[in-house]
């Protein structure tokens, strides 16, 4: 059985997406977490909507080319290497929550 991603596969990769954007802004503002990625460091430090624009502007434009070439391997590959990292990055947010408000 091939693992192919799909048009759902994509639609959790932008939930995915909207959950580290609403955190990475709340840890900013709130309790002084740095932003790590070097492109969106700068964009936060002056306001969050800059920082949203510029976040929305990569991820959507690339998640809507990999969704209208998903027969494509080169799109299949880049589709699970974002769903993957921003798993991982969701993952990270957890465990930022659990350092912040429970000291784990």
């Amino acid at each position: 059985m091939k693992h192919r991603l799909g048009k759902r596969h994509l639609s959790v990769l932008m939930v995915l997406t909207l959950i580290d954007l609403i955190c990475t802004i709340i840890w900013f503002e709130g309790y002084g977490v740095t932003e790590l990625n070097p492109i969106l460091s700068g964009p936060i430090e002056k306001s969050a909507l800059k920082f949203s624009l510029i976040k929305l502007g990569l991820t959507v434009p690339s998640v809507r080319i990999i969704r209208a070439h998903i027969s494509n391997t080169f799109a299949q590959v880049g589709g699970w290497l974002l769903l993957f990292s921003y798993a991982f990055v969701c993952f990270i947010h957890i465990k930022v929550f659990c350092h912040l408000f429970y000291g784990l």
